[in-house]
């Protein structure tokens, strides 16, 4: 998983991790988008969230009140 992040900041790129694997979710990224019947439901900073409230997100249990690039 390191070589993700080496590539990344090295490319000054983006990398698309598509994972149910919680415990690659928790330590690649910089952040986390989640998805839940083609919308997305919640951005998060993975070092904020635990792994069961992200999974919450992920079964449709939960919706983060703002859309991803809203502002307040």
């Amino acid at each position: 998983m390191k070589k993700f992040r080496m590539l990344a900041a090295l490319a000054l790129c983006a990398v698309l991790l598509v994972s149910l694997e919680l415990d690659e979710v928790m330590d690649v990224p910089d952040r986390i988008l989640v998805m839940y019947e083609g919308e997305i439901v919640g951005e998060f900073d993975p070092k904020q969230i635990t792994v069961q409230e992200l999974g919450l997100y992920m079964a449709g249990a939960k919706r983060a009140d703002k859309k991803v690039g809203e502002t307040a």
